[in-house]
């Protein structure tokens, strides 16, 4: 990129890389379960990582 953000002519192809957000979901136990998912919605992951937190947190009471 130019200093003014116009794309540098001296290079065909020149074109932007995206940059993405990734929400991580760990899950692991005593008995050896280690699981890890990358989900390419993070607002969709953040808003299944409270639910899930909330539901744990419901399974202790009873």
């Amino acid at each position: 990129m130019n200093k003014n953000g116009t794309p540098d002519k001296r290079i065909k192809n020149n074109f932007q890389i995206p940059v993405v957000q990734y929400g991580r979901l760990k899950s692991s136990n005593s008995r050896g379960l280690n699981e890890e998912y990358q989900i390419s919605h993070f607002e969709a992951a953040e808003e299944f990582g409270n639910a899930f937190q909330e539901y744990r947190k419901v399974c202790k009471v009873l």
